[in-house]
């Protein structure tokens, strides 16, 4: 009674990732028509071992970054109540992974496991980065010009340290030997850095100046300034002072207020309905 048995398939002209892969597909189709309830037929070695899982590497990487951008999505929109501060975050994240993306076919340099980790390491970057300057943002409280060069200030050390000290770290593979560490390691992640740098602070910014989210607690309304000086006289007359440390005249004090103070609208009330005389002064 037969078992099982073995025999030894020779395949050529395995150069490239695409012809791999397609002989793995060609030979798996053919095993699986061979295949009865009774005698089980499979195939295996080096390649099929090793390049197997590069076969879905594309949808495994399609899938991920979706789970990426519903991650970002759902969390930013809840706690930051800004659906458009969830939407350009996944806007950077894409243009992180097309721009590191974009660096393999500059290297020569094939996706597959080895490079995936640094693709997905620079799309967190990218968004992790951009967070910081989202959140910055909506906290500040101006038009979106001046919001946008604060943040900025605010951001760049921080971010700017993360990406130099990521560079320190892969610059001095670019002196080896190794191929494999060169490609794969040193220009693959120069380019991650490089993108953590210029996505969060030169082309975010630039967005946020032109379509930037509203602040965190009323929005900031499209105008040269938001906040803005209003003059008040006080609900009783002031003697005049004049000393070295505070001078007051004409009796009257000079307040920066927000417009929509709720204090503000009842005092302007309480003065139309009380005038005071504001040219003289007790004695």
């Amino acid at each position: 009674m037969l078992v099982a048995t073995r025999t030894a398939v020779y395949m050529k002209d395995l150069t490239t990732h695409k012809n791999i892969i397609g002989a793995i597909n060609a030979v798996r189709d053919t095993v699986d028509d061979s295949s009865s309830p009774t005698f089980e037929t499979f195939v295996y070695g080096f390649i099929f071992g090793f390049w197997g899982l590069y076969i879905n590497l594309r949808q495994n990487l399609a899938l991920l970054c979706g789970c990426i951008l519903v991650g970002i999505v759902v969390p930013i929109t809840i706690f930051h109540c800004s659906l458009n501060a969830a939407f350009l975050i996944a806007l950077c994240m894409i243009a992180g992974l097309f721009q590191v993306f974009g660096s393999f076919w500059l290297l020569s340099v094939n996706l597959n496991g080895y490079s995936m980790v640094p693709l997905i390491v620079g799309a967190a970057l990218v968004v992790q980065y951009s967070i910081f300057v989202i959140h910055s943002f909506i906290g500040l409280v101006n038009d979106r010009k001046k919001r946008a060069k604060k943040t900025l200030a605010e951001t760049f050390p921080a971010i700017f340290s993360g990406v130099f000290s990521l560079f320190l770290l892969v610059a001095p593979l670019a002196f080896t030997d190794v191929p494999f560490l060169r490609n794969y390691v040193c220009f693959i992640f120069l380019s991650v850095a490089f993108t953590a740098f210029n996505i969060p602070l030169l082309l975010l910014p630039c967005i946020l100046s032109l379509m930037g989210p509203r602040n965190f607690d009323s929005g900031c309304e499209e105008v040269e300034d938001s906040e803005s000086d209003i003059e008040i006289s006080p609900a009783y007359n002031i003697p005049s002072i004049a000393t070295n440390d505070f001078k007051q005249s004409n009796n009257y004090t000079r307040l920066t207020l927000r417009s929509d103070d709720s204090k503000l609208a009842s005092m302007q009330q309480y003065e139309a309905a009380n005038p005071t005389d504001r040219t003289t002064s007790p004695v």
